[in-house]
C-alpha cells in the first residue's frame, strides 16, 4: 500500500508533467527547430550587440571579450523576461483545460514555471558554454554569485508574472500598461553598461537612485562579478532582490487565490 504522501503527490506530479508537455508543444511548436529557437535567438542577440559595440568601443566596459560582457548582461534579462510574461499568461492561455476537475490553476503556474526555468537555465549554460569553449575570455568564474544571480531572476521572474496576472484579473488594462512600462528595462538593468561606468552627476542624482531601485540591475551586476573577479559592484544588494521577490510572489498567489476565476475569464 502506498505511503499517503505519494498518493497524494504522484497525481499532482503527473497532472503537471502533462501540462509541461502540453505548453512545449503550444510554445515551441513540434519540430525540433522550435525548440532549438530558444537557444539560436539569444546567441544572435548577444553576437549582434558584440559585433555592433565592437565598431564603436575598442574594448567592453569589463573585461577583454565583448561576447562574454553582453551575454551576463542580456541572458539573465532574457530568463526574467520569459519568466515574467510566460507566467503572467499562465491562466488566461489555459482557461479551457481548468475545466478538468483534477487541475488546478496552481498546476499551470508550477507547470509553467518549471518549463521555461529549466529551459532559461540551459540556454544560459549552452550559450555560455559555447562563449567559454571558444573565446579566450579570460574569465575567472566564482560558482556562487552565478547560481545566486540566477535564483534571484527565476525568482524575482515568477514574483512578477504571479503579480501581473493577478493585477490583470482585477485591472485588465494593466495588461498594456505593463507592456509599455516593461519595454525600457532592458535599457535600464545593466546589460549595455555598468552602473559605476556612469557619470558621478548621473549616479548621485535621480537617475541614480532609479536606476539601483530596478531589481535587474543588482541581478546583472551579481551575475557579472560570477565572471569577473576584478569586479566589485559595490552597489549591488543581493537581499533588496530577494525581498522584492518573495513579496511579489507573496502578493502574486494571495490575490490569484481568490481572484484565479477572474484570471481565467480574462
Amino acid at each position: 500500500m502506498a505511503h499517503p504522501v505519494f498518493s497524494s503527490v504522484l497525481p499532482a506530479a503527473r497532472v503537471i508533467f502533462a501540462l509541461i508537455l502540453r505548453d512545449m508543444s503550444a510554445t515551441y511548436g513540434r519540430s525540433y527547430l522550435g525548440y532549438a529557437w530558444a537557444y539560436l535567438a539569444p546567441f544572435g542577440i548577444i553576437t549582434l550587440l558584440a559585433i555592433g559595440f565592437a565598431l564603436i568601443i575598442p574594448t567592453p566596459p569589463l573585461g577583454r571579450d565583448f561576447l562574454l560582457f553582453y551575454a551576463t548582461g542580456f541572458l539573465p534579462f532574457e530568463m526574467f523576461f520569459q519568466l515574467s510574461q510566460r507566467l503572467k499568461d499562465s491562466l488566461r492561455f489555459s482557461r479551457a483545460i481548468l475545466s478538468y476537475p483534477r487541475i488546478t490553476w496552481m498546476d499551470l503556474v508550477i507547470a509553467r514555471l518549471a518549463l521555461h526555468g529549466i529551459t532559461q537555465l540551459a540556454v544560459f549554460c549552452a550559450v555560455i558554454g559555447v562563449i567559454m569553449a571558444t573565446r579566450d575570455t579570460g574569465a575567472a568564474l566564482a560558482p556562487a554569485a552565478i547560481a545566486s544571480a540566477l535564483g534571484l531572476t527565476a525568482a524575482l521572474g515568477f514574483g512578477i508574472g504571479l503579480m501581473n496576472a493577478a493585477l490583470i484579473a482585477y485591472f485588465p488594462s494593466w495588461d498594456r500598461i505593463w507592456g509599455v512600462l516593461s519595454r525600457p528595462l532592458i535599457f535600464a538593468s545593466g546589460v549595455f553598461f555598468l552602473y559605476e561606468g556612469l557619470p558621478p552627476a548621473a549616479l548621485t542624482g535621480p537617475l541614480g537612485l532609479i536606476l539601483w531601485l530596478n531589481p535587474l540591475l543588482h541581478i546583472t551586476g551579481l551575475m557579472r562579478q560570477g565572471f569577473y573577479a576584478e569586479y566589485s559592484g559595490d552597489f549591488i544588494a543581493p537581499l533588496y532582490v530577494a525581498a522584492l521577490a518573495m513579496t511579489a510572489i507573496a502578493m502574486g498567489l494571495a490575490l490569484l487565490r481568490y481572484g484565479y476565476a477572474k484570471a481565467v475569464a480574462r
